[in-house]
């Protein structure tokens, strides 16, 4: 969060191009302002979202000014985990 800069650990639940949920014990209101960073497809990413939703201990977040390196390496994790899986194979 911005002026905190302590890292909590949270769980991904869900993500997208635009944002992602998560689950925190940290108490987070929309319009709050927080960077992220997890692994994805082997690599560290990290960027900053606004906190757009919050339903209890869920949270849903939109990227803030994501680059398109981000956004292309959440595409492809999306479609190799969930569509190419689905293919059969010759």
């Amino acid at each position: 969060m911005q002026g905190n800069p302590t890292w909590h650990a949270c769980q991904l639940v869900d993500i997208g191009i635009g944002g992602l949920s998560f689950t925190s014990r940290s108490t987070l209101y929309q319009g709050d302002k927080v960077q992220i960073r997890f692994k994805l497809l082997d690599r560290h990413v990290e960027f900053e979202g606004e906190v757009s939703r919050v339903s209890g201990k869920y949270v849903g977040l939109a990227f803030l000014n994501p680059d398109e390196e981000l956004l292309e390496r959440i595409q492809h994790y999306i479609h190799t985990n969930f569509f190419d899986k689905d293919r059969k194979k010759p």
